[in-house]
């Protein structure tokens, strides 16, 4: 969902780690394509919603998680 609501391509989000997520800005920073700049992006609600979700099944699955880990 973030690809949609953000408009970044969906490898520009791929290397995003846990820190990378601003639920409460709703903001995700990607790292954009060419010019290699990070960039902070607006995202919807609903791609938050989803990632906790996500993030609340693969913890349970014993997947690493804090700030440096991978968001996906």
């Amino acid at each position: 969902m973030f690809w949609v609501s953000t408009g970044a391509r969906a490898d520009e989000l791929l290397d995003s780690a846990e820190r990378d997520a601003l639920p409460g800005q709703q903001l995700i920073s990607a790292t954009r394509k060419g010019t290699e700049d990070v960039q902070l992006l607006p995202a919807s609600t609903d791609s938050f919603v989803w990632l906790r979700i996500y993030q609340h099944e693969i913890w349970g699955k014993g997947a690493p998680h804090g700030r440096d880990e991978s968001l996906w």
